[in-house]
């Protein structure tokens, strides 16, 4: 499922020749692997978030600048 999720043989990458059900620390060894990609995800879209709204703030000033509002 991991492997369909990306498009492409992950699971051999990222675990080797370990089963990707393997315990570790009492969970699944890709129980940790998802939650470290959930939180890059999570930082990158924080990230993208704050990337784009500078820009809509810079836009949003400039469409007051030019219909005369001051916000």
């Amino acid at each position: 499922l991991i492997n369909e999720i990306f498009g492409y043989d992950i699971c051999k990458t990222v675990f080797g020749d370990k089963s990707c059900l393997s315990p570790v620390n009492g969970q699944p060894l890709f129980i940790g692997f998802m939650q470290c990609i959930f939180e890059y995800i999570a930082k990158v879209s924080a990230e993208e978030k704050k990337k784009s709204q500078e820009k809509l703030n810079k836009y949003s000033k400039q469409r007051n600048a030019v219909i005369g509002l001051s916000k």
